[in-house]
């Protein structure tokens, strides 16, 4: 049965390769509206993660927020279509911060909340000795496509403190978030780890 439903998937996705752009937009946020009111344990993570981190919304404005995210998760999902399967004209058309659990990571701030974060970014920085720049990666205006942003190197990091560093870091993606929150990826259990003593979110 898991065959049969991997064939179909991937049967899907070479579908949505023949169809326009614009249609895979569309149909993506179709697709993100209606997972958006099925009940799911998902759709709870996304409304607890929300809460957390915009405490000072109100039902209706998280409510709203939250909609827009699946319409773009949706869409997301279609457009892997290209990215997996299709050509390079295709791909060339289009122009994490992960809870990974608790070895070689810090709880840092993250929104507020103390957040597992890992520290790779600052440990690999200071083995290579190279310089880290934050790159974003946005919906255009229009939203037909996408801009890749890469900032300026982060002066005086990496630090001799792997904490600071990390909680630096999130501090640099809260920032960005804040910016436009329904493209973050709000379905991952970001809290999901919790520090010695403090009760389980989910």
């Amino acid at each position: 049965m898991q065959t049969f439903l991997n064939h179909l998937s991937v049967s899907l996705l070479r579908f949505v390769l023949i169809l326009p752009y614009a249609w895979i937009i569309q149909l993506g946020r179709g697709l993100g509206w209606i997972v958006a009111h099925i009940p799911s344990d998902r759709q709870r993570v996304v409304l607890i993660n929300l809460r957390l981190c915009f405490p000072k919304l109100s039902a209706k404005e998280i409510e709203v927020l939250a909609l827009q995210h699946w319409q773009l998760f949706g869409r997301s999902i279609l457009e892997r279509s290209r990215i997996w399967l299709g050509t390079p004209a295709q791909i060339n058309e289009m122009i994490p911060d992960i809870d990974l659990g608790i070895k070689d990571s810090v709880f840092v701030p993250f929104f507020g909340v103390q957040t597992n974060t890992i520290t790779a970014i600052s440990r690999l920085a200071k083995l290579s000795g190279a310089e880290v720049c934050i790159m974003q990666t946005t919906l255009n205006p229009d939203c037909s496509g996408y801009i890749c942003h890469i900032g300026k190197a982060l002066e005086s990091f990496p630090s001799d403190d792997e904490e600071a560093d990390t909680a630096r870091l999130n501090q640099c993606f809260e920032n960005a978030i804040r910016l436009r929150p329904a493209e973050y990826y709000w379905v991952h259990k970001r809290f999901k780890n919790r520090p010695t003593g403090e009760v389980r979110i989910y």
